[in-house]
């Protein structure tokens, strides 16, 4: 964007354009104040220590208070997501979680999928998925977590959906998605003449980006 001089007394230079970003900034953080926050507390406790801290060492050093990073972003791994503090690796593995989760909103039809959901629901599908073909159980878990996960526990599958990725998904959607009191939401409401566009749409992203990140996985582990 090419920023706007204005014509100001000599030495005083003042750029409309940083004005106006420190504007939006500023009104951004007003607007979650207690979300700023502990955003804040994270990274300055993150740079006296020299690396990411943990849930536990956030509790005992930050400048802040942990309970409310519940309340703020689900738990602890929305609050990395929204900060942008994800590895590689939990991106990709995000990725992945969501679309199954993905496909099993999808899989309830165009009328139902915008519909919230518990994990307990999504549980028995996302078991499903990985177990009915063997390699997608050897791409994503070891061999011990591919034996464990044959077997279906509800409390387990509901513990891990809740970890990854709705809390990953809540914390970095900027309010598009909501991960609260157990209910996830699609914040979405399309005009009815977008609705069937909508769901088209999405299905189709989901089923490709599916097949892609198993495509890719088993080239790599070739």
């Amino acid at each position: 964007m090419n920023s706007i001089a204005l014509h100001l007394p000599k030495n005083c230079d003042l750029r409309l354009d940083l004005a106006v970003i420190n504007l939006l900034e500023e009104r951004n953080r007003k607007r979650s104040p207690r979300k700023q926050k502990l955003v804040d507390a994270f990274l300055k406790l993150k740079t006296d220590q020299g690396l990411r801290p943990t849930y536990l060492e956030f509790h005992l050093k930050a400048d802040a208070d942990s309970r409310f990073i519940r309340q703020e972003f689900g738990s602890y791994p929305g609050l990395l997501a929204y900060a942008g503090e994800l590895s590689d690796i939990e991106l990709d593995v995000f990725e992945r979680y969501k679309m199954i989760v993905l496909h099993y909103i999808l899989s309830r039809g165009q009328d139902n999928w915008l519909t919230p959901v518990t994990s307990k629901q999504i549980a028995p599908y996302f078991h499903r998925y990985f177990t009915e073909k063997d390699y997608r159980i050897r791409t994503d878990f070891s061999v011990q977590q591919g034996k464990e996960l044959r077997t279906y526990n509800e409390k387990k599958i509901t513990s891990l959906l809740t970890r990854m990725p709705l809390s990953y998904w809540s914390g970095s959607s900027k309010g598009l998605v909501t991960f609260q009191d157990n209910v996830f939401t699609i914040r979405v409401t399309p005009l009815a003449e977008h609705a069937e566009i909508l769901f088209r749409w999405t299905e189709e992203i989901c089923d490709y980006r599916s097949h892609a990140y198993f495509e890719r996985k088993s080239n790599f582990m070739e």
